[in-house]
């Protein structure tokens, strides 16, 4: 599988950003797939609860990114 990985900011060595900015990665599409979108944030529940109090809607649950 052809993937890139890209960062635009540093991180510690658990992972997390150590300023704002947006690090990922980028492949080249295999078959029919649809774009995902992967967000971290310190709690899901709670972000969802924002989401949704904002009229925002939850249509995937939450689930582990290996």
């Amino acid at each position: 599988m052809e993937y890139w990985v890209i960062e635009t900011v540093p991180q510690d060595k658990k992972g997390r950003l150590l300023r704002p900015g947006v690090n990922g990665g980028i492949g080249k599409r295999q078959r029919d797939e649809k774009p995902l979108n992967c967000i971290s944030v310190e709690s899901v529940d709670e972000y969802s609860k924002r989401i949704e109090k904002l009229g925002g809607k939850i249509t995937v649950p939450k689930q582990e990114i290996p």
